[in-house]
């Protein structure tokens, strides 16, 4: 289940690359466009000058080599509105690209730091040392300042193995799923508030845990650092993709912490049953 894991986040890093070398072939595209840009502008200046001396022989009433003054000025005019617009739609266009694939350049940075952060995820069967990396991926990938890492108990409530700066927001155990949590656990799908308006339950993203169908866990984010205005679409990846690891790393530790009780048990029996035959 880990190797899909990986699997799907290194599907995940390819398909942001591929997506970023198809930004950058448009965007060299634009570079080329920009020659033409350069002569519709020269073009543009040309027509301005005819329109000039078209409207002087128009007010004396005069035709130019041949032609009707006022039709051709109007088809002069009609030409330089129409480059002028394409001129305008390929800087629009260029802006738009260099924004988008400047967003994908970041995108893929924080996916590539993620998927190598994530393989600390799988690199203990330690729980406690498994929620400290959720953390750190929480600090320093997500930029959460406020936040919680729930994990599920026995009896179906959730608990906080880690938290920060939530100043008793939370109880420590017994939580019930309400409101935006309760939603994202029966959607079993992410929740990122990327609007600038206030979000709900002032929680600014909730992602559950889920192995397969089963929920082990969510995270709770309410805050951010002082750098991170809002959360951005390209953060709803990051979010998936940590959710799936983490939720792959806390079975995983979770199964071999119960293997291990099992197999003390097992040696404290078996060291009980060889005392007598030794005395």
């Amino acid at each position: 289940m880990a190797a899909d894991k990986h699997g799907d986040a290194a599907a995940r890093v390819e398909h942001a690359l591929t997506a970023l070398d198809e930004l950058s072939d448009r965007l060299r595209r634009v570079d080329e466009l920009k020659d033409t840009v350069a002569a519709l502008v020269v073009e543009n200046a040309r027509l301005r000058t005819d329109n000039v001396r078209l409207a002087k022989a128009l007010t004396n009433g005069t035709t130019v080599e041949g032609y009707d003054v006022r039709t051709t000025l109007a088809a002069a005019q009609e030409k330089a509105r129409l480059y002028h617009q394409q001129v305008e739609d390929l800087l629009e266009t260029q802006t738009e690209l260099e924004g988008r694939l400047l967003e994908l350049e970041e995108l893929n940075s924080s996916m590539m730091s993620m998927y190598v952060s994530s393989f600390q995820l799988h690199a203990t069967l330690d729980l406690a040392e498994v929620v400290r990396v959720i953390e750190e991926i929480l600090v320093n990938f997500i930029g959460a300042r406020g936040y919680a890492v729930l994990l599920t108990d026995d009896d179906g409530s959730f608990r906080v193995a880690a938290e920060s700066g939530l100043e008793g927001r939370l109880p420590h155990s017994g939580i019930r799923p309400r409101g935006v949590l309760a939603e994202v656990l029966g959607s079993q799908s992410a929740y990122v508030h990327t609007s600038s308006r206030p979000a709900r339950e002032g929680i600014l993203a909730a992602v559950p845990l889920l192995m397969g169908r089963n929920v082990v866990g969510a995270l709770l984010v309410f805050s951010l650092l002082a750098q991170k205005d809002r959360f951005l679409k390209n953060d709803v990846e990051l979010f998936s993709l940590l959710g799936g690891h983490a939720a792959s790393a806390v079975v995983s530790a979770r199964l071999y912490a119960r293997a291990d009780r099992k197999v003390r048990t097992l040696q404290a029996m078996l060291h009980l049953l060889d005392e007598p035959e030794q005395s």
